[in-house]
């Protein structure tokens, strides 16, 4: 994916080439603007009104020094041309409070987040175009709600044993995240945690998990291989939902629902192997699939399998 970016002439900061204003510094991006006679802030040129106080704005027009949009060309880079060059983060790149990252003001590339940091924070990371990798060490228990969202160019995400919960869209939209290693520490993978990380293949949770949340890797398109652990009670609703390479799923002894749209569209679908734990199927669990159901005789699993004419081969209990 090519974002563009561009340079702040103030602070030298990448930021999208969409932004008015320097993310970091505040500085405007306009050509031209206006100064309101009233409150001294500073407005795109189209304007007749303050956008701050409502003061209609004189015909004066202001030309930045130097213009944004007379940045050198090799100032004009896209994401992934910026990743090639080596950027190591330091204490300055973060925004920390009370041991919580609130903000990460670095320029990306490949970061490693501060021993002794307890937190990520909501929102943290997100939309951070330029960050390749992430590496969280232990004393993180907390990754925030929309900690990494929309970090599209995020390809490997380090995550040391001490996190224990990882919250609500975390990673949703990383399309370029190759591989997550999720471990044993943690207890709750939040709704959306993982939504349309897209170039995802491989993902094993581990008997630690006790919560999947509602979509929480729907449209992992690119998914193919997929591991449970034994602590998870719930299947929940969406949780794989679109995963379209997925051939295989096991469900663990211990899991006791599976709930709607769980498995939805997941139309490579080939075997699926579910324990005789298993004691609630939603109808639309497995909507748009055709496998064969891998279950113990006399299971709830093999009830549904013959209600829904799918091939069943039995087990052992």
């Amino acid at each position: 994916m090519d974002i563009k970016l561009k340079a702040c002439a103030k602070c030298g900061k990448q930021c999208l080439a969409d932004m008015h204003f320097c993310g970091y510094c505040g500085e405007p991006f306009w050509e031209e603007y206006k100064v309101c006679a009233k409150c001294g802030k500073q407005n795109p040129a189209e304007m007749s009104f303050c956008g701050y106080c409502g003061d209609r704005l004189g015909t004066e027009l202001v030309k930045t020094a130097p213009s944004a949009a007379n940045i050198p060309a090799k100032q004009l880079v896209s994401a992934a041309e910026a990743r090639k060059a080596p950027v190591s983060s330091s204490d300055r790149d973060f925004q920390i409070v009370n041991g919580e990252i609130a903000r990460y003001w670095g320029e990306g590339g490949d970061v490693v987040i501060p021993q002794g940091v307890k937190y990520i924070g909501e929102r943290a990371f997100s939309g951070c175009a330029t960050l390749t990798s992430i590496d969280i060490p232990s004393s993180v228990s907390e990754i925030g709600n929309f900690a990494f969202e929309g970090c599209v160019e995020l390809t490997s995400v380090n995550i040391r044993k001490g996190v224990n919960y990882i919250g609500l869209s975390a990673f949703e939209g990383c399309a370029s995240l190759e591989s997550i290693n999720i471990p044993e520490t943690v207890e709750i993978i939040g709704d959306s945690a993982f939504c349309g990380c897209s170039a995802l293949t491989n993902i094993s949770i581990p008997e630690s998990v006790k919560v999947i949340g509602w979509y929480a890797f729907a449209s992992c398109i690119s998914l193919k291989s997929l591991s449970i652990g034994k602590g998870v009670k719930t299947i929940e609703f969406g949780a794989f939902a679109g995963c379209r390479s997925l051939t295989n799923a096991a469900i663990p002894y211990g899991i006791m629902s599976i709930e709607e749209r769980a498995f939805i569209d997941c139309i490579s679908l080939k075997d699926v192997t579910l324990p005789a734990s298993v004691t609630d199927i939603k109808e639309d669990s497995f909507k748009g699939c055709r496998f064969t159901m891998h279950c113990p005789h006399g299971s709830y699993a093999e009830r549904y399998a013959k209600k829904h004419f799918l091939t069943c081969r039995l087990a052992l209990n």
